[in-house]
């Protein structure tokens, strides 16, 4: 998290089991939401308390054989953009929606 008045960064406690390992790009979707695209595909993750803390909450599982590597919002929906794969021949990138499944606690 940035404090924008004093421009100080701090690390956000990570709580709830969740995993943002591989993780790639983010892109704040609301003030107290964030995608972070990686490895599996989309992360969905909210914070409760002005991002002192935050929580995995929703995950969306994309292509098993391409890396997300962005996500961007359009019309309130989210996509990511899968970079790169295995496959011969298949070196396009792929854009998918994100529908994100609850994670279970």
């Amino acid at each position: 998290m940035v404090d924008t008045k004093s421009e100080e960064v701090k690390v956000v406690e990570l709580v709830g089991g969740g995993s943002l390992a591989f993780g790639d790009g983010i892109e704040l979707i609301s003030l107290n939401e964030l995608v972070v695209a990686g490895n599996p595909s989309g992360r969905l993750v909210e914070s409760l308390d002005g991002w002192e803390t935050a929580k995995v909450v929703a995950k969306y599982w994309g292509p098993a054989h391409r890396l997300a590597s962005a996500v961007t919002v359009k019309d309130g929906k989210v996509y990511l953009n899968h970079m790169f794969g295995f496959g011969f021949l298949k070196w396009k990138h792929v854009i998918v929606e994100a529908v994100f499944t609850p994670v279970k606690v």
